[in-house]
């Protein structure tokens, strides 16, 4: 088998995964609700848009496991804010997000990436993105997961390369699941 279609076989099974936890989440709304609530969605009940604007750009550069700036875009949703407005909210959020980790990634690079996930984390970071490059991160920018665009700048990605492979990627995800949330959840 070739190293591209084992590449294409990984990253559709690897979508799978991510698509089937999606919808578990979106169907077990209610049970992931009060942690979700009590975390996000009482800052975005208080403070409206722009508390999706603020908590979408934290998720989107934090090194988290799960959440990403859909969380507080679905609580938006739930209390009533429009989605149209919601979209063009967590859209901004998210470019800038990406292009603020870029920035992150070429200026203070390896040494800050370490500190905040750690020595193995990075090891395999960097062997993933050396092994999948371009193509890996669009894969990761198109998931529900954080994507940690910082190593795109910390790998010296060309920026016009990061646009295309992960900027793009990310709205068009961002457009994708927040439909299928609207769709779910109103």
């Amino acid at each position: 088998m070739s190293k591209y279609r084992t590449i294409k076989i990984i990253s559709f099974i690897f979508g799978l995964i991510v698509l089937a936890l999606f919808i578990y989440s979106l169907v077990n709304y209610k049970f992931l609700q009060k942690e979700i609530n009590y975390a996000l969605g009482e800052r975005v009940e208080d403070y409206g848009l722009p508390a999706v604007f603020v908590l979408g750009f934290l998720l989107e550069i934090s090194p988290q496991p799960f959440a990403s700036a859909l969380v507080p875009f679905a609580n938006g949703l739930l209390i009533g804010i429009n989605f149209e407005s919601l979209l063009v909210a967590t859209l901004i959020a998210v470019i800038l997000a990406s292009l603020f980790a870029y920035w992150l990634g070429i200026y203070l690079g390896k040494p800050i990436v370490i500190k905040m996930v750690g020595k193995e984390k990075y090891d395999k970071s960097d062997n993933l993105f050396k092994k999948y490059g371009k193509a890996g991160m669009a894969v990761l920018a198109l998931t529900p997961l954080p994507y940690f665009p910082i190593f795109a700048g910390i790998f010296k990605m060309r920026f016009a390369d990061f646009i295309i492979y992960a900027v793009f990627p990310r709205m068009i995800h961002m457009f994708v699941y927040g439909y299928i949330a609207l769709w779910v959840l109103i």
